[in-house]
């Protein structure tokens, strides 16, 4: 009954979540206060991971439940205590959380980028490309947008962004008030 998602045990799949490899390795106790330590153990790339998935630590609570409709995405977690690991540890390098994932594809940009010797003219100024106090900069798209989308007429990002907060404001104006 610990593993059926809608029995009073599912408030304490949040806690055993942040540190499932270290409450996984003792299934019997879930509330177990080692899991701050777990998580803390891990780094900053678990804790962002787990809570996204609570599923999976959920199927190793109950080892009778692997047919529950949340093994299939963890299928290797109700085998074994220690497998949880080992699908993380794959997928953190192909992730994006990973610094160097960060720097690679920002240092290729700025060195090759035609704004950068204008920019670096100046470099006591926080003025960034595009903005309305550096019109004489020149700007490619590219810097600016996340995807290639095509913007008609005289459309901006901002102005962009703007129409579609007032629509959603319009059509639900619950969302604009504090609450």
């Amino acid at each position: 009954s610990l593993g059926s998602p809608g029995s009073p045990a599912s408030p304490v799949s949040p806690d055993v979540s942040l540190g499932s490899p270290g409450s996984l390795g003792s299934p019997a106790s879930p509330r177990v206060p080692t899991s701050p330590a777990a998580r803390g153990s891990l780094g900053s790339p678990a804790p962002a991971r787990s809570p996204v998935s609570p599923e999976s630590p959920e199927s190793p609570v109950s080892p009778e439940s692997p047919e529950s409709p949340m093994s299939p995405e963890f299928p290797e977690s109700p085998v074994s205590p220690e497998s949880p690991e080992s699908p993380m540890s794959p997928e953190f390098p192909e992730s994006p959380v990973s610094p160097e994932s960060l720097e690679s594809p920002v240092s290729p940009d700025f060195s090759v980028s035609p704004v950068s010797p204008d920019f670096s003219v100046s470099p006591e100024s926080p003025v960034f490309p595009g903005s309305p106090e550096s019109p004489e900069l020149p700007v490619s798209p590219s810097h600016l947008r996340a995807t290639n989308f095509p913007l008609r007429g005289d459309q901006t990002v901002t102005g962009v962004a703007r129409a579609i907060l007032a629509y959603i404001l319009r059509r639900h104006p619950s969302l604009g008030t504090a609450q």
